[in-house]
């Protein structure tokens, strides 16, 4: 996946929402202070991951927030024994079977706590609620970093609620 490219001959499919362009208005509102605040990346990361009407742009966007070497631990709150390390790559390829098709995401509360130098962790709880009333939780910990005045996120810790009678979609396992 490019880093904020779009693919070449490929037309930039229009974005969903506004989301994109609030972001990019909020990031750039104060000349010379750090590109974005930590708030606005969150927030622009977690609408984005669990929104399956993303548009490319938006993905892309929120893909060059990771670190290449980040990590991100994917547990199932049910199963923590079937706990995987994956990669970016990885994240963004399951996306669909981990979020979709469950109702709406919402984020429900977040905190953060300032690590040592330009570190931050930030845990964000999203809950969703399904037409038949099933409401299903995930809880990231993201672990920020500031590098030449750009949030990046260093590592990604996701445990969620699988759906009734689903499969990790990990391990592929029942």
């Amino acid at each position: 996946m490019s880093h904020g490219q779009p693919l070449a001959g490929q037309p930039e499919p229009p974005m969903h929402s506004d989301r994109l362009s609030d972001f990019v208005e909020k990031s750039t509102r104060k000349p010379g202070a750090c590109a974005n605040t930590l708030e606005n990346v969150v927030t622009f990361v977690v609408t984005t991951l669990f929104d399956e009407h993303s548009s490319r742009r938006e993905l892309s966007m929120i893909h060059s927030f990771f670190l290449p070497i980040a990590r991100i631990t994917v547990v199932p709150r049910g199963r923590p024994i079937l706990a995987s390390v994956i990669d970016v790559e990885e994240l963004f390829r399951l996306r669909p079977s981990l979020f979709f098709g469950q109702g709406r995401w919402g984020e429900s509360y977040r905190t953060q706590e300032q690590g040592e130098s330009q570190n931050f962790r930030v845990q964000v709880n999203m809950q969703s609620f399904a037409a038949a009333g099933a409401l299903r939780s995930a809880d990231l910990l993201f672990a920020f970093k500031v590098v030449n005045q750009r949030w990046l996120i260093r590592s990604c810790n996701l445990v969620y609620d699988e759906g009734i009678n689903s499969r990790s979609p990990v391990t592929l396992t029942c």
